[in-house]
């Protein structure tokens, strides 16, 4: 994955965001970037060149700007929300409105370490600790542990049988130290899959360790 990538839209200008800039132009220098955030001040801390800065709430510019030409190579998603789960629900409307609904106990039960957020999702983790920021995610051990894996899990998420719901999993794959993204493919075969599903989803962000999961209806 070190060859050139076309464009890369970075989803947050905060402390993480700053550190997912950073990770991108080391490892693509030669890639154009854009950098979304709502907060003005945010933006003018962003200093790079072949960086645009875009002063927008993130969903609504994925919402606006992901076609199925002309994509980035990868969306960086670092805000404090589930956005896959926002930007679909928007994609629905106004033929279908998406609802968040509780995560079944039968699965709750199943998974790691797992820690209910303030609109309705779900965070799962493979570690009872805080993870250094500047993990690199090997490929079969904990870094700070120096332990195998007990699981992978975005593999564990989308094994997840329950009847009638489909487990759906975008996989969020190293890009640096600490900073994740998925490519827009990944996010529009999603769509795709729960356009197409008739009943609940179990909808799944996802790396090796860690995951937030929205558990949705359509009606």
């Amino acid at each position: 994955m070190n060859r050139s990538v076309s464009s890369i839209w970075i989803l947050g200008a905060g402390y993480f965001g700053k550190i997912a800039l950073a990770a991108a132009t080391r490892r693509y220098p030669h890639s154009g970037i854009t950098v979304v955030d709502q907060n003005p001040d945010a933006l003018k801390e962003i200093h790079r060149d072949g960086v645009q800065t875009v002063c927008m709430e993130a969903v609504r510019f994925v919402h606006q700007h992901l076609k199925s030409i002309d994509n980035p190579q990868w969306i960086i998603p670092v805000v404090p929300i589930h956005l896959a789960w926002e930007w679909i629900r928007l994609k629905l409307l106004p033929e279908h409105h998406v609802n968040p609904i509780d995560v079944p106990v039968t699965i709750r039960k199943i998974l790691p370490n797992a820690m209910p957020g303030k609109i309705g999702e779900m965070y799962v983790s493979i570690a009872d600790f805080q993870c250094p920021e500047n993990c690199p995610e090997p490929a079969t051990r904990c870094t700070h542990t120096g332990l195998p894996r007990p699981l992978i899990m975005h593999d564990f998420l989308e094994s997840l049988q329950y009847p009638g719901v489909q487990s759906v999993v975008i996989r969020s794959r190293q890009l640096g130290p600490g900073v994740g993204g998925y490519s827009p493919v990944d996010l529009l075969t999603a769509l795709e899959k729960i356009e197409q599903s008739t009943g609940p989803i179990l909808l799944s962000t996802a790396c090796k360790c860690h995951g937030v999961i929205q558990f949705m209806e359509r009606s």
